[in-house]
C-alpha cells in the first residue's frame, strides 16, 4: 500500500502518506473486532456470505479510477472493514461447531494455516500481476512522452528506474529535460501506474471468486444442539450413568 500511495499520489505530506499506507490494516483489524459483536444479532453464516460478497465487490471497484484518491481510499477502507468483519466471525466459526473439545485446537490451527497459505498465494499473485502490468504500461505511457520530449530510448530504463526509486526528475538527472517535459513525463508515469493497479484490483474478482463459492458451504452454528461445545463449557453435560 505504501508503494501505491507513493506512486499514485505524489506530493502529499509524509504524515498523510503514512496514514493512507496503514489504512488497509487499520480498517481490516477494526472489522475483525466489530464482526463478532454484529454476529450477536445477525445469523453468522448469512452475515459471512454478505460480507464476503460486498467486500469483494468494493475491492474490485477500486479498478474504476485509482488516480481518484478520495474514491479509492473510501472503497479500500470500506471494503477491508467489511471483509474484516467477516474474518472476525469466520475464525470462531471454525471451532465453535466442533463436536469434540479435543479437536478445537486442531481445527483452529488448521484454519490459521490455511489462512496464512491463502494470504501468501494472494500476495505472490498480486505482486506478479502488478509487476507484469507495469512492465507494459510504463513502456506504453512513459516511453512515447519521453521520446517526444527529446530523450533517446537508451535513457528510458534509467529514467523509469529513477522515478520508481522516488528521485526527482531534473536536467541534471536526465539531459534535455525542461519543466514542461518533466510534468508530462510524471503525468504519464502516474497514468501508467494507475492502469497497472487497476488491473491488479480487478484481479480481486478472479482470486476472490473461489471464496464467493466456498462461503456457501460454511458450517453454521446451531446452539440448540447438544454437542454444541460452547454450550457444554458453560453448562457441562450430565455424566452418563
Amino acid at each position: 500500500m505504501s508503494l501505491a500511495v507513493f506512486r499514485l499520489y505524489p506530493g502529499i505530506s509524509e504524515s498523510e502518506s503514512s496514514t493512507l499506507a496503514g489504512l488497509v490494516t487499520m480498517a481490516f483489524v477494526l472489522g475483525q473486532m466489530t464482526g463478532p459483536f454484529i454476529a450477536n444479532w445477525a445469523p453468522p453464516k448469512p452475515f459471512l456470505i454478505v460480507t464476503c460478497y460486498i467486500g469483494t465487490a468494493l475491492l474490485t471497484a477500486l479498478a474504476v479510477d485509482p488516480l481518484n484518491k478520495n474514491l479509492t481510499i473510501s472503497l479500500l477502507a470500506t471494503g477491508n472493514f467489511i471483509l474484516g468483519c467477516g474474518d472476525g466471525v469466520c475464525m470462531p466459526m471454525t471451532t465453535f461447531p466442533i463436536r469434540s473439545q479435543e479437536e478445537i485446537g486442531t481445527a483452529g490451527g488448521l484454519s490459521g494455516s490455511i489462512r496464512l497459505t491463502g494470504s501468501s498465494i494472494a500476495v505472490a499473485m498480486y505482486s506478479t500481476i502488478l509487476a507484469n502490468r507495469l512492465s507494459v504500461t510504463l513502456s506504453e505511457e512513459v516511453g512515447p512522452v519521453a521520446l517526444a520530449a527529446g530523450l533517446t530510448s537508451s535513457v528510458l530504463p534509467d529514467l523509469i528506474n529513477a522515478m520508481n526509486t522516488g528521485k526527482l526528475l531534473n536536467s541534471t538527472l536526465v539531459n534535455n529535460l525542461n519543466s514542461s517535459s518533466i510534468a508530462a513525463i510524471e503525468s504519464a508515469y502516474r497514468l501508467a501506474n494507475s492502469k497497472a493497479y487497476s488491473t491488479t484490483f480487478l484481479s480481486t474478482l478472479g482470486f476472490g471468486g473461489l471464496g464467493l463459492i466456498i462461503v456457501w458451504f460454511t458450517g453454521g452454528i446451531d446452539e440448540s444442539k447438544g454437542d454444541y461445545v460452547a454450550g457444554q463449557i458453560h453448562r457441562p453435560a450430565e455424566e452418563k450413568v
